[in-house]
Order: structure tokens, then sequence, then C-alpha cells
């Protein structure tokens, strides 16, 4: 059998390099902390099972490596719980570790007694998050000492050890149970209270959300990303504790896409930015390369029955608003003799301040704009629509993949050179509209771009609801086939109804398959970073100002609905080994 040269997913090899940084940091703090009176002790790397899940490590005890019973003892015939078969554990933290280690020694160590503990300790947590299942962690405590002096010399120690390492404008945070008591009590809340209002401060920025898909939005399509105004939105972002892990989006201006005689000086103004990017040490990039308009919607606020809406796509409507307001040249050929009838009894029957709706709808909400030429506002939106698709005449789809290619490779040396990889969003909806071609609908038109230009770096954005939303499509069967040259996740879903229509359904629901997805990537590409896209208008969200698709209470809910997707998957994959 040949040796897997991988490390456990969430472990690493750690090379020479870094280990002179480990050994010289390590030394500095403690070599600090020994200045301060604090005692290096050693705990094992494993303890009683029964020490590890005693209610004291809260959700940590959910992250435990289990060690089965093992000869004699481990009888899996008999055994009916989990305790039957676990005897062991590897330990979380180092607090569980020193509580068991002071009861057992207190009488052969001085008081109070100033210990300095650092070591490894293991969490089943999920690597994709960008954590690490075994980590070292450094514990100070003070045991046998009741007054605040200890707290006091705690923190004294750590921001001595801190500034000592070269750190500058740091912040300690204090969580001391005594305090936050205290304020509590002064805010009002009733003792009884206590426990779940400091449940909730804990929770807060434990919402599922840790990175940030963004973009320089201010910045006019085909300008420069300065490394400056990179570099200062990525600090922001990180004020939070939070970081910049995808940008969404930097756009491909239009000239690209059809091959305008400003094409190779935007394409080099792109790849300026990339380098940006890539030195800010933002390395995802998500674009589409869809001509003149992105996601198309004939509704922004369709009802459910529950009170709720989601964005919608009808056909008909779709239709008539090619046929009757754009007007576009031989518009009829795209549609059937039924439909074209449907569009007849429509025109009918629809108010004129129904079509304004439209138009606005199709061609301003849904980001059907170009380089800020349609905007909230415009007098002739359509007029100013209609010139924009007319920089497409005469190309066709292979005219399209050709201008593609000529981009990705271009582009592709200043990816490899700052390890940035570009993810292509599919076209939505992935079929043709309006007479241009779109050309990232299927498995056929993934296949051909990730070989036209067949370099790692040139990926995929798996968007589910856009590649649900056509009927060729099955989701699942393209994440498996195309999971490793995935780079970038959106997660929602969509129902489809006769007639061709479309809408977006909860995330639990729909064509997208969003748990087989995320059992998919999980698997074949853990670290991806995935986003929770989409979300249904309730609650009030339509006075909160929103973009179109993107509510908050909506989207919370979905967030919501992808954590229990992600949890049953981690149970899945990891909770159930020992």
């Amino acid at each position: 059998m040949a040796l897997s040269k991988k490390p456990v997913n969430g472990m690493k090899d750690i090379l020479p390099a870094e280990m002179e940084i480990r050994d010289y940091v390590t030394s500095v703090i403690k070599d600090t902390y020994r200045s301060f009176g604090f005692t290096p002790i050693e705990t094992p790397c494993m303890e009683n099972i029964a020490n590890l899940t005693s209610k004291q490590g809260g959700e940590n005890e959910k992250l435990i490596f289990k060690v089965m019973k093992r000869g004699e003892k481990l009888n899996l015939e008999t055994a009916k719980e989990e305790s039957d078969v676990v005897d062991f554990g590897m330990r979380y933290d180092l607090t569980v570790p020193l509580s068991r280690y002071y009861s057992n020694n207190a009488n052969n160590l001085p008081s109070p007694f100033k210990a300095l503990q650092m070591g490894s300790v293991w969490r089943a947590d999920r690597p994709q998050r960008g954590r690490y299942r075994q980590f070292t962690q450094c514990d100070i405590d003070i045991l046998g000492e009741p007054s605040n002096l200890a707290e006091i010399e705690l923190i004294t120690a750590t921001t001595t050890t801190i500034g000592r390492l070269g750190f500058e404008n740091f912040e300690i945070r204090i969580n001391e149970r005594r305090i936050l008591k205290a304020m509590a009590a002064y805010s009002g809340f009733a003792e009884e209270d206590y426990d779940s209002v400091f449940i909730t401060l804990d929770k807060m920025d434990k919402i599922g959300v840790e990175g940030v898909v963004t973009a320089l939005h201010e910045v006019p399509n085909g300008e420069i990303w300065t490394l400056e105004a990179i570099e200062d939105l990525r600090d922001y972002i990180e004020s939070f504790g939070l970081r910049w892990s995808v940008v969404e989006s930097l756009p491909v201006c239009e000239a690209v896409k059809y091959a305008g005689s400003e094409r190779d000086r935007l394409i080099e103004n792109y790849k300026i930015s990339l380098a940006n990017l890539g030195k800010a040490g933002i390395r995802t990039v998500c674009y589409n390369f869809m001509p003149v308009i992105d996601w198309i919607r004939t509704d922004l606020q369709h009802p459910w029955e529950d009170g709720t809406s989601s964005l919608y796509f009808d056909r008909i409507r779709f239709a008539y608003f090619d046929l009757k307001i754009l007007e576009r040249e031989n518009a009829e050929a795209d549609y059937s003799p039924e439909e074209l009838d449907k569009v007849a009894e429509l025109d009918k029957v629809i108010t004129e301040s129904e079509k304004a709706e439209l138009v606005d709808t199709i061609i301003v909400k849904t980001q059907g704009f170009v380089n800020g030429n349609i905007k909230e506002g415009d007098k002739e939106p359509v007029t100013l629509f209609k010139r924009l698709l007319a920089l497409y005449k005469g190309i066709d789809r292979e005219a399209l993949r050709e201008n593609m290619r000529y981009f990705l490779s271009a582009i592709m040396p200043v990816c490899e050179e700052y390890g940035v990889n570009m993810c292509v969003h599919p076209d939505d909806p992935p079929f043709q509209v309006l007479g241009v071609p779109r050309i990232v609908t299927d498995e056929a038109d993934i296949a051909w771009i990730l070989s036209a230009v067949d370099n790692p770096h040139n990926g995929l954005t798996f968007c589910a609801g856009s590649l649900s939303a056509g009927e060729q499509n099955d989701t699942r069967e393209l994440a498996r086939k195309f999971a490793r040259r995935t780079h970038f996740v959106h997660l929602r879903s969509t129902k489809a109804i006769p007639g061709g229509n479309f809408i977006e359904s909860s995330h639990l629901e729909g064509r997208g398959h969003l748990i087989d997805l995320i059992r998919i990537f999980e698997k074949e590409n853990p670290g991806l970073p995935m986003r929770v896209d989409h979300g249904r208008m309730m609650l009030g969200d339509e006075d909160k100002g929103y973009n179109a698709g993107y509510s908050f209470h909506g989207r919370m809910l979905a967030l919501a609905q992808v954590e229990g997707m992600l949890a049953v998957v981690d149970d899945e994959l990891y909770g159930k080994s020992v």
C-alpha cells in the first residue's frame, strides 16, 4: 500500500522555517511568564472520558476525539451506549487537565500556585473554516489566591508577553463572571435570567459567519483596485474579527466580453487589480462572463402562502418584455406559438404601471446595468439597454467563448504568481436570453471553460441556485464532477414551475439539493468558502432597505437552515468517529 503523503485534514506538517519562528515565540512566552513566577507543568494529552464530559467544557465537549477501549475491555457485541466502548479522550483544552492535576497534587504544591501550561490540544472542528484540529494552547493560572490581585497579575503578565512579541495597539478582553453578573444586575435583569443573558452574549459573534464576501463597489468597472484601497477595506473587516474571504466581484467589462478596442487596456488594469488583491492576502475572486445583463427575474416579491415572498422568473412576462417593450428584432423566433399566444393575451390586460415595474425589475434593480450606464432614475432605460445589446451584434456562442479564453489566458500568469483563484459564476438563468449567447450554463460549458485554460487557478463558483434553474442540470452530479475545481459555493435553491418558470425556494427544498451538495464539497474539497445566498422577504424586511434578494431576516433564516445542514454533515463525517 502506497504511503499517503497528505496529513489528516485539520493537521499540518511544520517545516524548519516555521519551526524556527515557533521556537522563538514559545521561548519568549515561557521566559516572560517565568519572570512573573509561573512554573511550567505538563499534563497528559489524554484524559479519562468522564473528566472531559463533565459539562465543564461547554460546546467543546461535542468536539472531543474519543478513544475506544482496547483488548478485552472492548466488547462491541454487548455494547449499547457510547460509554460501553469509549474510555479515554484527547484533551480539547488545558483547563480540565489542570483541574485534575491540581486536585491530585495540591499537597505537594506551594500556595498560591502559579501554573504555566503550553501544549497541543485536539478538537474535531471543521477544517474548512480555517481552523486546525490540532493546535497549541498556552494557559496561565493562579490557584489558591482568592483576591482580585490574581486577576491583575494575569493581565499584567499577558500584556507584557504580547508586548515582547512585538504586538502593538492590542486589546485585552475580560470575561469575568462576577463582572458580568454585576453588569446584568445593573441593567435590570433578574438573577434567574443571568445564564440565558450570558449565553446570548457569547453567541452574538457565533451566528455562523466568519468571512465576508464583498468588493470595492465604489470603484468604476474597468478601473484599477489600488493596494491601498484593498488594504483599507480588508483592515476594516478584520477590525470586527472577521476576514475578507472572497471578492464578489471583480467585474469583467463588456469590451472584454465582446472584444472591443479597449480590451487589452482593460485586461491590464484587471491584472494589476488581481496582483494587488494577492499582495493583500485575498485570493478568491468571483466573476461572471454574462453579456450585458446579470441575473434576471420578473418579480422581486412573488408571494408564498405563508406571507413571505421570493424572487421569481415568469417566462411569459419576460417574453412580453422582450417582444413588446424591448421590441427586439426577430425575438419571436425564441418562443413557441403557445408562448406567443400567451404574450398576446397578457398584452390585453397588462397595465402601464406593470410595464414600468417590469422594466425596473429586469434591467435596473436586478443588476442589469453595465459600467453605471443604467441606474435608478434614468429616463430612458430601455433605450440605453438596447444600445448595450447592440454591442454584441455578430457575437455568437463560439466568439464569446474565444473572448473568454483570451481573457483567462491573459490573467492566469498573475493568478499563478500571487496565488489568486478565479471562479466563474454560472449564467443566471442558465439559458440564452435576449438573443445574446450564454456560455456557462451546464456540464459541457463548465468542462469547456476549465479545459480551455487548464490551470488550477481557473475554477468555478458553484451557484446552486443558478444551476438548479436549468432543467438540464442535476446539481449533485455537477458537484461530484467539478468539486475539485470549485473555489467558491453559493448556497441557494430554486423550484421549477411548469412553463419554464422558477422561484427562489427555501434553502431546505427545491432543485438545489443543498445538503447533498454540502456533503459532496465537505468530502471532496474541504475548506471551500460557502456563501448563504439570497433569502425570502419576511418580518418587515421590505421597510429596512435592501438589495434585491438580500433581505436581512430572510437571509438570517437561510443562514440558520444552512448551519443546520452543516451540523448534520459534520456529525456524519466526524461526530460518530471515536
